[in-house]
């Protein structure tokens, strides 16, 4: 850090001396202008070498990285990287998109929230779409500007104190969110939203066995990270979250079929 502070006071350093003397109002546009630029790299900096300085851990799969702070363990990148690696068997041009949108995977360590990575300390206040605060969750899919995707160790792992009690992957439903957001082709996503809301029209899958609304139809990417999980046998059949309709890949051929078929495009059977 004391690198970075140096940094800061030579950047302002010249700045303020570059225009010593009295100052007309076209230079003081300048100095101005110069201010902001400065403030912009500044941030630049500070954002990277707080990266550099959280992220201790690491793994690449086939261009893709694995990572976390010094916290997590070991295997925990081993099993993050075979999941990304199921789910991207199928296609390699989703995982060359990824790659280039820098579609990184962060385990986030058991004595860690989502709110202590680098890239997500400005969420501290905001909330989900579904009223959640950022800092509980256990996982969040990469979107643009911020397109890491993250899942807690606890799930990962399945220790005793995964908030899924060992029933759900998360993961596999996160990193489809980066998958369809980063990785898709615009002819794939046309085509998914067409899936989804001829799905909406059945009426059938709106509401769990509860009769209370399920989360997968709240909207196209929950719909497609919800069957992802149901294609790979890893979402828990009794979730509230989920139709009774479509728990499995058996499921989805039968009430779905060309969301099956569409399916088959993106995943490996």
């Amino acid at each position: 850090m004391e690198n970075l502070f140096l940094f800061i006071f030579l950047l302002n350093t010249t700045v303020a001396y570059s225009n010593e003397g009295p100052c007309k109002e076209h230079e003081t546009e300048k100095i101005a202008a110069a201010g902001e630029e400065l403030d912009s790299v500044t941030g630049k900096v500070i954002a990277k070498l707080s990266l550099t300085e959280f992220y201790k851990k690491s793994k690449e799969i086939n261009g893709l990285i694995v990572k976390g702070s010094v916290s997590i363990e070991d295997i925990s990148l081993v099993k993050a990287g075979a999941t990304i690696e199921k789910m991207l068997s199928k296609r390699e041009d989703i995982r060359a998109r990824m790659i280039l949108n820098r579609a990184d995977i962060v385990v986030i360590a058991k004595s860690e929230n989502y709110c202590d990575i680098p890239e997500a300390r400005n969420l501290r206040d905001v909330k989900t779409f579904d009223g959640r605060s950022f800092c509980d969750i256990c996982g969040g899919g990469g979107v643009p500007g911020r397109p890491i995707t993250t899942v807690c160790e606890d799930n990962l792992l399945k220790t005793t104190k995964d908030p899924y009690f060992g029933t759900e992957d998360i993961l596999t439903h996160e990193f489809a969110h980066a998958i369809h957001i980063l990785g898709m082709e615009e002819r794939d996503k046309t085509s998914l939203t067409n899936l989804y809301n001829k799905a909406k029209e059945k009426k059938i899958f709106e509401k769990n066995y509860k009769g209370e609304p399920t989360y997968m139809m709240a909207n196209e990417q929950e719909f497609f990270a919800c069957l992802s999980a149901a294609w790979f046998g890893v979402h828990n059949p009794k979730s509230l979250s989920v139709s009774q309709e479509l728990v499995n890949r058996n499921s989805i051929r039968e009430k779905l079929p060309d969301m099956y078929e569409f399916m088959k495009t993106i995943y490996p059977e």
